[in-house]
């Protein structure tokens, strides 16, 4: 069975619908995936969020801000959801 490390960037592609860039992606993976290529939804789902920290409009501390930062942890965690999904339907 391949490893998420393995995933082309257009299959990341055609599995997001171009919803967000694979060198994203890509970027958390290398990062936090281990020796086996795993990686678990809630450490991805929290480096996703983090990654998008700064682009947050609002002010920190807010509960809007909190809001945005908790769909951009939910956004990850639907990425990371649906990768290995794919790849156990291989």
């Amino acid at each position: 069975m391949r490893t998420l490390l393995e995933l082309t960037d257009q299959e990341i592609t055609d599995l997001l619908y171009d919803q967000i860039r694979p060198d994203i992606v890509r970027s958390i993976l290398m990062a936090y995936c281990d020796e086996n290529g795993y990686i678990d939804e809630n450490v991805f789902a929290e480096a996703f969020a983090q990654f998008f920290e700064d682009q947050i409009e609002e002010e920190p501390d807010s509960d809007m801000w909190a809001e945005a930062y908790n769909n951009n942890y939910d956004w990850g965690y639907s990425i990371i959801y649906e990768l290995k999904e794919y790849l156990d339907d291989e």
